[in-house]
């Protein structure tokens, strides 16, 4: 019999969904690719020359990246640590956002009852009305809360 994830002892086994990494490394290496190309192609001392307002962007540009990357990689540790050892909480999803990037808004009760409200980005299967397995950091939960269908990070099974 498998205990309920809440009485599991922590750190609780996780390990990678590997499709979902796979997306995101594709993401991120044809971003970067991208922003490695306009930047050796706005410096380049080959004509036609760039303007001054080109380098700059490009400047930009490859900060946006790096940017992007860090947080890329502290959402993904981050996560790993609250499905390892956060608290456990079932959710209910009250309200989706199509679009380019579809959200989910969703609220959950803490340990010690307050209700909390996040925003997330939707996975295809989430619909108004959902329940879903919340991980939370009990000392911040507004901040660090992370639904775990959304997690690259899934949690295995006891043997």
């Amino acid at each position: 019999m498998v205990l309920p994830i809440e009485q599991w002892p922590r750190p609780r086994p996780v390990s990678i969904n590997i499709g979902h990494l796979a997306t995101e490394i594709a993401f991120y290496i044809a971003f970067v690719a991208f922003a490695i190309y306009f930047v050796i192609s706005t410096w380049s001392s080959e004509p036609p020359k760039s303007s001054l307002l080109e380098k700059a962007f490009s400047i930009v540009w490859a900060m946006f990246t790096i940017y992007l990357i860090s947080q890329g990689v502290s959402a993904f540790i981050g996560d790993r640590k609250l499905l390892a050892a956060g608290e456990v909480a079932l959710g209910r999803v009250f309200h989706v956002r199509g679009g380019k990037h579809p959200r989910m808004e969703f609220s959950f009760q803490d340990k010690v009852g307050k209700t909390i409200t996040a925003l997330a980005s939707k996975t295809r299967h989430i619909r108004e009305g959902s329940i879903i397995i919340v991980f939370y950091d009990p000392s911040n939960p507004e901040k660090r809360c992370v639904p775990m269908d959304n997690s690259l990070w899934k949690i295995r099974l006891p043997q």
